[in-house]
């Protein structure tokens, strides 16, 4: 029961924030989203398994039931956009990193932290920049 409502919320949270008033492109366009979405929400997937008791997604079939209600981080995933790394979960006060778009390594770009914030790093930040472990 409580699983079904933290995914409600979880997903009433994301179509409220994507429901912003002044957008031209027709709605059934799809668009892809920005690795920063992305990261967004899988840093809501980490803290769901966490709050659930349950453990971090280990490989790919374990982000498929989140997919309805974070569909830009799992397609992320998928499609080598973003980098996971496998076992890393949500860690209060964390500041390992847990997921990052593609380029970060070379060129700098946004970071999933265990804490759930997503930060921008320049590619020497992400270079010194703990990465978090398995959980």
């Amino acid at each position: 029961m409580l699983e079904r409502f933290t995914i409600a919320v979880v997903f009433a949270v994301l179509v409220g924030a994507g429901s912003g008033c002044g957008s031209s492109a027709p709605s059934n366009v799809p668009r892809e989203a920005p690795p920063k979405t992305g990261l967004e929400e899988l840093g809501l997937v980490i803290r769901a398994a966490s709050d659930q008791k349950q453990k971090p997604p280990a490989k790919l079939a374990d982000l498929d039931k989140y997919e309805p209600i974070a569909q830009a981080g799992v397609t992320g995933v998928a499609q080598n956009k973003i980098v996971y790394l496998w076992g890393a979960g949500y860690k209060p006060g964390g500041t390992g990193i847990v997921a990052y778009e593609t380029a970060a390594e070379t060129n700098g770009g946004w970071v999933l932290l265990e804490d759930g914030s997503v930060k921008e790093m320049s590619a020497s930040e992400f270079a010194s920049a703990p990465k978090a472990g398995k959980k």
